[in-house]
């Protein structure tokens, strides 16, 4: 008899465009935290991935962390520069 713990599960490979849909759907939510978390791992991925940079920088900016935000900010203005 196979049991689920008996052979090694198979995970679908996810897309950073479908990982950036989810992050979206949470900010959108109010559950900033966690599309911070999902947010820093696109751009562990992908450094450059404005759409990210742009609402972590809508985050920080939102809860008063307005130095950050700047910084997140001209990444993306820096990256569209090039």
């Amino acid at each position: 008899m196979n049991s689920p713990t008996a052979s090694p599960q198979k995970h679908a490979a996810v897309s950073i465009g479908q990982v950036f849909e989810i992050a979206r759907k949470l900010h959108e939510a109010g559950k900033w935290p966690a599309a911070e978390q999902l947010y820093w791992r696109i751009l562990a991925l992908e450094p450059q991935h404005m759409a990210s940079l742009f609402r972590l920088g809508s985050i920080r900016a939102k809860q008063g962390r307005i130095d950050e935000a700047i910084v997140l900010f001209r990444r993306v203005a820096n990256a569209t520069r090039h």
